[in-house]
């Protein structure tokens, strides 16, 4: 039973090895909004950002460093986070609901 479960998991690591290999994401055509470092702003290439993000994106630096941007008591952080939270709570409101079901 072992050594079934062994190929079994064994197989399944590869097919999601090759799937992940053939994987091509689609830019995202809506509006994003980044909450980042001064460190990995500096060390994102623009040209990568414009693959993955095709529509308008908005980018606010909240820390020198991600240890920085990602401390609780930070307050850049929170008042960016609370400016994007505001800003997409704005949009949701204007766009219909879709129906589902």
């Amino acid at each position: 039973e072992d050594a079934v479960y062994v190929r079994s998991a064994a197989r399944a690591a590869l097919a999601f090895e090759q799937a992940l290999g053939r994987y091509q994401p689609r830019p995202y055509d809506g509006p994003a909004y980044m909450l980042s470092s001064r460190q990995r702003i500096d060390a994102t290439d623009p040209a990568v950002l414009r693959q993955i993000f095709s529509g308008p994106v908005e980018r606010f630096e909240v820390g020198t460093t991600h240890r920085d941007a990602l401390d609780a008591q930070n307050p850049s952080f929170a008042k960016a986070l609370l400016h994007c939270v505001h800003a997409i709570r704005e949009v949701a409101h204007t766009v219909a609901p879709t129906a589902t079901g």
